[in-house]
This record gives structure tokens, sequence and C-alpha cells, in this order.
């Protein structure tokens, strides 16, 4: 019995180690079978080029007396794969010297990232551990998770993390960005990050050990949300100090000088889809400004206000925005991809019970039966007369009407610059019309302005009927975006 159980436990203990074996091999296949074939990268013509002749790829040498570099460039003009060179090029050239990977959020390094990373090691033959081959994605998955990986045959050490573990709230996500030294960082789309991230990271970019000189390189494009922020006052502002031009570099490219990489009418249809602000900014990495004077400069009473009919073959849309006066709402539609406002609610002196009394009331005299429901995600905590949520309140009113209905919103609402950038390239794009009788929101999109960043809320009376719209044109037309993580929607569904 002893000697049976015995030679099932080596059998099975055999059949373990064969497993581990197998799947280390497998593992390194993608880096051992062929040797490694760096030098058959060849970069863009362009901002590209111009970069890596200042940081070259073949030597640790800087043609450049600068230490940090910023290729700012368009959606899909392969920043991440140059961040991938540089920061495989000092693993393999300074093996000693310890990298750090970094990116604005977690999931941008586990889905974008360190997918690059993966699979310019897997196209050029370098070893990268760990490493799934054949399965750029999964690779990207194990590094983020053990927040570190090793590049090269000599296995140069690169440490893993995001921007948040520079400037979160909590400690244990702070305590993984302390203590350790680097001589090279890569931060992808770094421009969406706090400035004190990059300020503790710069604390940490003083290794001594290896070759080569301290170096940082950030590829992103430029943060459409706040365009003139941290990374243009250090790289790009030609008022910027003397120390900061001896400091910091900048190399601006276009999504077109990747056009061979992209698919046919790639550039072309993102054209299409943005104001011309946006594609000054998301595709030829040129600053401009989207935060100052009207906010919805391309709306046009001529071009987007005519007489509108209810569709019963179409799904109906309702936007709700919870104040008491005003209380607000939208029902909409969106046929053929164009969003078409029927109604608004405008009641002043009113609450959530009575404006969603009313829209029911509505809905049931125009023979509207199911609607989808969008609005205020804040609008899940309790109302100033009562215990009971704005949200629960909306629902009750519609069962009570006999409406079938799902919810849009989210656990929050989406940024305020996103949803506005979503708006107006739909108002640009004729993809938003609204019924002669929306007067308040036709008010309210010739009249907003800017203050800072932020809507111009000082007059009480304006911007509800727009906080409707922006929530639901951002459901329905979000704008492209490339490195910046898209918001969570809904719990979308039959309620009860």
């Amino acid at each position: 019995m002893t000697l049976i159980r015995s030679r099932k436990s080596f059998q099975k203990a055999r059949k373990s180690c064969e497993r581990r074996k197998s799947k280390s091999e497998n593992q390194s296949r993608t880096s051992k079978s062929d040797p490694p074939a760096f030098h058959l990268f060849e970069p863009n013509e362009g901002a590209q080029k111009r970069l890596f002749a200042a940081i070259p790829l073949n030597r640790v040498e800087r043609e450049s007396p600068q230490t940090y570099f910023y290729y700012r460039a368009g959606v899909g003009s392969g920043k991440s794969t140059a961040g991938a060179a540089f920061i495989v090029s000092r693993a393999l050239l300074d093996p000693e010297s310890r990298s750090l990977i970094s990116a604005n959020s977690y999931s941008q390094l586990a889905t974008s990232t360190l997918v690059a990373l993966a699979e310019f090691c897997e196209r050029y033959s370098i070893p990268l551990f760990p490493c799934v081959a054949g399965d750029p994605n999964e690779t990207a998955r194990a590094i983020a998770g053990r927040r570190y990986c090793k590049i090269g045959k000599d296995k140069a050490h690169v440490l893993v993390l995001s921007a948040e573990n520079f400037t979160s709230h909590t400690s244990k996500s702070r305590e993984l960005g302390r203590g350790f030294e680097i001589k090279y960082f890569w931060g992808d789309e770094f421009a969406y990050a706090d400035r004190s991230a990059i300020q503790a990271i710069q604390g940490r970019l003083r290794q001594r050990v290896g070759r080569g000189k301290p170096t940082g390189l950030i590829t992103s494009t430029i943060n459409r949300n706040d365009p003139y922020n941290w990374t243009y006052k250090l790289f790009d502002d030609p008022d910027r100090s003397g120390a900061a031009k001896r400091l910091y570099l900048s190399f601006k490219g276009s999504t077109r000088e990747n056009a061979h990489n992209l698919s046919d009418g790639y550039y072309e249809g993102l054209e299409l889809a943005y104001s011309p602000e946006l594609a000054a900014i998301e595709l030829e990495a040129e600053y401009a400004n989207i935060t100052e004077g009207v906010i919805f400069k391309y709306f046009s009473r001529d071009a987007h206000c005519a007489n509108f009919q209810i569709r019963h073959n179409e799904q109906t849309y309702l936007s709700f925005d919870f104040n008491r006066s005003p209380a607000c709402a939208l029902a909409c539609q969106f046929p053929q991809g164009e969003l078409i406002v029927l109604k608004e609610w405008y009641m002043e002196d009113s609450d959530t019970f009575e404006l969603s009394e009313t829209v029911g009331a509505w809905l049931q005299e125009n023979r509207i039966t199911s609607v989808k429901i969008h609005g205020d995600a804040t609008g899940n905590s309790g109302t100033a007369n009562s215990t009971t949520t704005n949200w629960k309140i909306v629902k009750n009113k519609m069962r009570k009407h006999g409406i079938d209905f799902c919810t849009l919103y989210g656990s929050g609402n989406p940024s305020v610059q996103d949803s506005i950038n979503s708006l107006n390239s739909a108002i640009f794009l004729n993809k938003i019309y609204t019924d002669k009788q929306c007067r308040e929101l036709i008010l309210d999109l010739e009249r907003l302005k800017w203050k800072g960043r932020d809507i111009d809320k000082s007059d009480a009376a304006r911007s509800h009927l727009a906080d409707c719209l922006r929530y639901i044109a951002h459901y329905l037309l979000p704008l492209p975006r490339e490195g910046a993580e898209n918001e969570k929607r809904v719990h979308e569904g039959p309620i009860g």
C-alpha cells in the first residue's frame, strides 16, 4: 500500500513538474526561438525619427542634453510603439539599470501600454518575462499583476506602476510608489496624469548604477480636457524658463505619420467625427483652446431647430437633471444615428415627484410604452424633501403609468469636458436637432459660456437642460477616445 501510494505521489509530482516545465518553455518560446532583431525596428518618418535622433536606440548616450522628452502625437500615431522601443533599447544597452513603465491609469497600463510592449518584444524576438507566447494581452495582464517584468537575455529589471500609485489617497497604493530608484522612465498617455505623479517619479530618477544618464520619455496625446496643462507648461510653453528648456524637449507628431500601419480611412473617419478644435488636438497634436467663450458655438437655430413628431417605431429616451427650481428633463429619439429632442420639461419651484409624474403622464398620453432613462447619476442620493432617492421616485412614477423602462446612467457622471466634447462634435456634425418648442434648451445652447474649465453657472436658470442633453449625447454619440478609460456604462435591463 505504501509503495503504491509513493508511486502515485511520484507520478503526480512528475506530471506537475512537466506541466511547470512546459509552461515555462511556452512562456519564453517567443523570446528564445529567434535571436533578438531589435535592429530591424525603423522609426516612422517625422517626429519619431527626430525623437530617436535625440535619444538614439543603438547607444545609451543622448544626443540632446535634455533629460525629459515628450513625444506628443495624434491617436494611432505609434506613440506606444515608440515608448516600447525606448524602454527595450535601454534594457538591452544598460541591463544593470532599472527602468519604470507607467501610464495615466492601471486600465491604460494593462490594456494598452503593456500590450504594446508585449507586441514589440514578440515582433523583434526580445526576451520578455513573464510572457504568454502568442498572446500579448495575457502577457500584459501577467506583467500588470506582478508590477514588474524582465527584458532581454540579461533580464533587465523594469518596474510597472500606474500614475495612481504616486497620487492615490490610499496608503497601500502609495506604498508601491515609494523607496525605489530608477534610471529610465516611460510614461504612456501621461498628459492625462496628475502633475504630482511626474514630480514623484522625477524624485526616483536618480539611480547611479549602469552606464547611461537618467532619461524620461512621455508618449501621449494632448489632454483634450485640459490642453494647456503641466505638459504644455514644461515642454511647449514658449515663455517657460531657461532651466525648463534645458530639461524638457518636445516632439510633435501627426496621426498621418503612421498611416502605413493604419486601416484605410482611419484618419479621415476620425477627422469627420471631431470638431475642428478636437481634430487639431487628437490628430495633429496641436494645442487648441476648447474652453473659451460660448460653449456650443456650432449650434444654430436655423440649422438645428425644426418641428418634430414622435415616431412610435423608434426607441424613446429620457434624460433627467434633478433640481428644485428648475426641475428638468428631456424626451428624445435616435433615428438613424441622429439625436432628436422632442420635448423639454422646465419646471420652476418644483421637485422630482412633480417632474416625474408630469413626464409619466405625457408618455402615457402619447402612447409611449417603453423608455430608456439617462441623466444625473447623483440622483441615487436622497432628495431634499425625502429619504427616497430621485431615481427611485422616477422609477415608481414610470411603473404607476405602466411604462416599461431600463436605466442607462452609471455610478458617476461623465466628466463635464468629455460630455461637452461629445455634444459639441455631434452639433458640429449635425447629428443633434431640437424641436422649436424646446425654448429653454435652445437658450442654454446659445448662451452658456465657459468659466475657466467649467460651465459658467452664475445664472441659476441656465445649464440644466444642457446637462440633460450632454448626458444622453455622451452616451449615444461618444467621441472615439484613445488612452483614457471609458465611463462605466450602466446596469441596463428591464426593472420591475
